[in-house]
């Protein structure tokens, strides 16, 4: 039994209780993932404040760091802060105002230098011991970080531990699509995957809707502390089953066996006879020789996935897409500034756009491929962006602004769910992990410089910052049509079938292997 009879397995025993628990289990980490980065932007958000000065006559200008007495001018070091879209923030906490503000702007530079970090190491921790044990742990440290933000006693420690934080998190998205890759058969993988970015347009909408509940920052930290970090932690540990395909590469012949057997009893199918024999057989391999097999068993290195022009073609398409989606989608999600827009309307209404750019993407992606849904996605992102520099910026016809930036934002979330689909159907098993991690490297490495990017352009023009995404946007629109097209295509196992992915002898091959395995089902029935 290898990685292709194990997609025959989960096609065979339906799609059934087994897949919605492993799927729901997911749904709900990425739904906390979102959470907790949405959560974090908000505790950062800016307040408005008032110098305070021990001279009663002087006067002093809102959000002014200087004062004038006896026509001295001197620098304000205490500071009350005026509630308005937040009752209190870390801003008002630390200070974080005047000389301090720039501290503030560090928050997206942690944000992708901690996915950065997080995709870097993270996917050969996730190969070695196992997609359930990285999301548990995860989500157990994630709890941590939390606590951490309580207790923390300056802004600077802050800072460390949002680093690690963001490397935890990431780590729990990642985990996430893999299991939903792994788990479900090729036909419901798209479903799967919008349903995941559903979950996360429900993480925005619901911290955006604590926040404008109760805008205090503790307030928020303890929603996401007490219910669903632990949460996801504890159920993952308790109902979530590791990925058969991990199972089997890794050699954990008994476990395999067990999983399997669990899928046909939990989705309520009859087990075929073949499949029944190959358990036995498995089940009496000596442990301790697969696990020496296991452990001479290496992941090819990351060059490997460059090795012809072909597939090094592929790998720049790719990447080139990553670095657009990680530069629009964080630009637009962390720069509400530039349309005008109080931050949490702008979150909620965001998370309410996902259902439909997941719509959008499994309608394209399901009946046309996956192809033609990022390309033309990628194509409506940039043809809004350029719109929304000409909708009114105020006036009665302002909603229009608001509804063209929300939708560039579905737009741009629509491909970052094909994209995520699109990397894990084409790259190999054995290094799955590493070639979606080094795409994410290399995306995030250019978000770093989105945040200086966005606040220069800005200070020229309002809409150029605007344009400059638009651009980048229309370039990975085309550089999408050299990646092959993946729609009801099986995963390669391997590097060799990687190579020749697309090709009428990787069909053929592959065609053969499950026509043998049918055939061998019916004659033992």
């Amino acid at each position: 039994m290898n990685d292709i009879e194990i997609e025959d397995v989960l096609i065979q025993a339906k799609f059934g209780l087994w897949n919605i628990k492993v799927l729901l289990l997911c749904l709900f980490g990425t739904a906390n993932t979102s959470f907790a980065y949405v959560c974090m932007s908000l505790v950062f958000g800016d307040m408005d404040f008032k110098c305070v000065v021990p001279h009663a006559n002087t006067t002093i200008e809102k959000n002014e760091c200087t004062y004038v007495y006896q026509n001295v001018t001197a620098n304000c070091y205490q500071f009350e802060y005026i509630p308005g879209t937040f009752k209190s923030t870390l801003v008002s906490k630390f200070d974080l105002v005047c000389d301090r503000a720039h501290l503030i702007d560090y928050n997206a530079q942690i944000l992708m230098i901690g996915q950065m970090i997080s995709y870097a190491f993270c996917n050969t921790i996730i190969d070695m011991i196992g997609r359930k044990a990285v999301l548990v742990a995860s989500n157990g440290f994630c709890f941590l970080c939390s606590l951490m933000y309580l207790m923390a006693p300056s802004f600077e420690i802050i800072l460390v531990i949002r680093i690690f934080e963001v490397i935890f998190l990431s780590s729990n998205i990642i985990s996430c699509y893999m299991l939903i890759a792994e788990s479900l058969p090729p036909k419901y993988r798209v479903i799967g995957t919008n349903n995941t970015e559903n979950a996360h347009g429900f993480g925005i909408s619901i911290s955006a809707l604590v926040s404008l509940l109760y805008s205090d920052w503790k307030f928020l930290i303890y929603t996401r502390l007490l219910f669903p970090t632990l949460a996801v932690g504890i159920l993952g540990l308790i109902f979530l089953e590791e990925s058969p395909k991990w199972l089997l590469r890794k050699r954990k012949y008994r476990q395999v066996s067990a999983v399997v057997r669990k899928v046909f009893k939990q989705n309520k199918c009859e087990m075929p006879l073949t499949i029944k024999e190959k358990l036995k057989q498995l089940e009496s391999t000596d442990c301790n020789k697969g696990s020496s097999i296991a452990k001479k068993c290496k992941c090819p290195p990351f060059w490997q996935l460059f090795r012809t022009r072909k597939t090094a073609l592929w790998m720049a398409a790719l990447s080139w897409n990553g670095i657009t989606c990680v530069i629009v989608y964080y630009g637009l999600l962390f720069s509400p500034k530039l349309f005008n827009i109080r931050i949490q309307y702008f979150f909620l209404m965001c998370g309410f756009f996902t259902p439909p750019a997941c719509l959008l993407q499994y309608t394209l992606a399901h009946r046309f491929g996956r192809r033609i849904a990022m390309t033309s996605s990628l194509l409506l992102t940039c043809l809004c962006l350029i719109a929304s520099v000409f909708a009114p910026s105020s006036g009665k016809w302002f909603f229009l602004r608001y509804i063209i930036a929300c939708s560039s934002f579905m737009f741009i979330s629509s491909g970052f769910i094909t994209l995520y689909m699109w990397q894990s159907e084409l790259m190999p098993t054995n290094m799955r992990a590493i070639g979606i991690g080094m795409g994410s490297i290399i995306g995030r490495f250019s978000g770093i410089f989105t945040s200086f990017i966005v606040s220069f352009l800005s200070g020229v023009w309002n809409g150029l910052p605007i344009f400059m995404l638009a651009a980048v946007t229309l370039l990975s629109a085309l550089f999408s049509l050299v990646v092959p097209e993946t729609k009801d295509e099986l995963m390669p196992d391997n590097i060799q079938e990687y190579e020749c992915y697309g090709t009428e002898k990787y069909r053929l091959l592959k065609k053969r292997r499950l026509e043998l395995l049918h055939l061998k089902n019916e004659s033992s029935i």
